[in-house]
C-alpha cells in the first residue's frame, strides 16, 4: 500500500483514519523500508471477486510436511513435469487492484461517518 494509496484511504474520513490505516499499520514486512506495507489478505479476496486483476501461471504447489526443503511451507514448482495442480498469481494490475479495493471501501465510507 503505497503512500498515495494510504492518502486515498485517509480521504474516507473515519473509515480511513479509525479502521483502514490502523489495520494497515499492523501488516509488517521485514524487507519493506518505504513504509508501504503488503496486503496479502486483500489480494486473496480480490483474486476471488475480481480475478482479472491478476495474471495466473499454472504450477505444482504442495505443502512441505517432511522437512525435506522447509517444514510446513508451500513449495511451488513452475516447471513441474508431473503436472500442475493450481494457478498461481504471478502478476498484478496494481492500479486496477486499488480501484477495486478503494472503490469498495469508498462505498462504505459515508455510512460509517453517519453512524458516529
Amino acid at each position: 500500500a503505497t503512500a498515495a494509496v494510504q492518502e486515498r484511504m485517509r480521504s474516507f474520513g473515519k473509515l480511513g483514519s479509525e479502521l483502514l490505516l490502523p489495520a494497515l499499520a499492523l501488516y509488517a514486512d521485514s524487507n519493506n523500508t518505504a513504509g508501504e506495507p503488503p496486503v496479502h489478505d486483500v489480494c486473496a479476496m480480490v483474486s476471488v471477486t475480481e480475478p482479472s486483476v491478476f495474471t495466473y501461471t499454472p504450477a505444482l504447489v504442495r505443502v512441505e510436511t517432511t522437512g525435506t526443503w522447509t517444514s510446513g511451507m508451500t513449495v511451488t514448482d513452475f516447471e513441474a513435469t508431473g503436472g500442475q495442480n493450481t494457478l498461481v498469481a504471478t502478476d498484478i494490475d496494481a492500479d486496477k487492484f486499488w480501484d477495486v479495493v478503494l472503490g469498495t471501501y469508498g462505498s462504505l465510507a459515508g455510512s460509517m461517518d453517519q453512524r458516529a
